[in-house]
């Protein structure tokens, strides 16, 4: 890791996310190349914003600082925001279209409200209100269950419509006489399930924005392990309420720990939780 984002951004390492919020929308009027500033300063600035931005990262991040020489913890690091980095050189070259995308898709996405419809007995379909964002995620859902499944509605056009059936494995079923309700099922599933894909992605990246995200993302597999420059050592203790583990510093003193997951807040100390 060769980046200070906090540098970048000119916050401290304890600024709010309010603050870093409003660092990097100072840096983008200043760095966007559409209003005379850097495409490498400005990758930088995304960057810096899609790592401090998210909480989950950020926590990340700030335990790397703290540990510069501990090599896995850079590695986990750097496999777990690849795509954030990726992500950080697509940006809206025209600085209008910028400011749009800045605040728009973030806004919508964290507005959403989820909640699921019946449209036939026991079957439901995804409902997010309040974000259109969630509505294009749904549809593009089900478009991409549809499309993964196009031999099976290709099938279902020459049988039914064509009269013409194939030689295809779902020409040679649809052929025996299946009933119409096992045929609406066929249809009407890849879609369903698809919808139900989209809602669960566009609801995993509201959790990730809010900060509700439940994973951690620095376990390590080893229960005790050692920093070798820091010279502090580190210890992976389970939350006490739900379970998640935890990568804590040995302390001899009680130290405040709240658990990412359940938000519990316990007190740690070396060899307990």
């Amino acid at each position: 890791m060769t980046e200070n984002y906090y540098s970048i951004l000119g916050v401290s390492p304890q600024a709010s996310q309010d603050e870093i919020k409003k660092a990097y929308k100072q840096a983008a009027i200043k760095n966007h190349p559409d209003r005379g500033g850097d495409h490498v300063r400005m990758v930088q600035c995304n960057e810096a914003y899609a790592i401090l931005g998210d909480p989950v990262l950020r926590r990340g991040y700030d335990l790397l600082l703290e540990t510069p020489h501990d090599d896995q913890c850079a590695e986990e690091w750097r496999q777990e925001t690849a795509s954030a980095r990726a992500a950080a050189r697509q940006y809206p070259q025209k600085w209008s279209d910028f400011e749009k995308w800045m605040d728009g898709l973030v806004i919508d996405v964290k507005r959403a409200k989820y909640s699921s419809e019946k449209i036939f007995g026991n079957i439901s379909m995804p409902k997010i209100e309040g974000s259109h964002s969630g509505t294009v995620f749904c549809l593009a859902g089900a478009i991409l269950a549809i499309l993964v499944c196009s031999d099976l509605y290709q099938a279902i056009y020459r049988v039914d419509i064509l009269k013409e059936p194939g030689n295809g494995f779902w020409d040679q079923l649809l052929s025996r006489g299946m009933p119409i309700f096992m045929k609406l099922a066929l249809i009407a599933g890849p879609i369903i399930v698809g919808a139900w894909v989209g809602a669960s992605l566009h609801q995993l990246l509201n959790n990730i924005l809010t900060g509700n995200f439940s994973s951690d993302s620095f376990t390590s597999s080893t229960e005790n392990k050692q920093s070798t420059g820091s010279g502090q050592e580190y210890e992976i203790l389970p939350c006490p309420t739900c379970g998640q583990k935890l990568r804590l510093p040995k302390v001899k003193e009680e130290l405040a720990v709240t658990c990412p997951k359940c938000r519990n807040y316990f007190d740690h100390s070396a060899g307990k939780a």
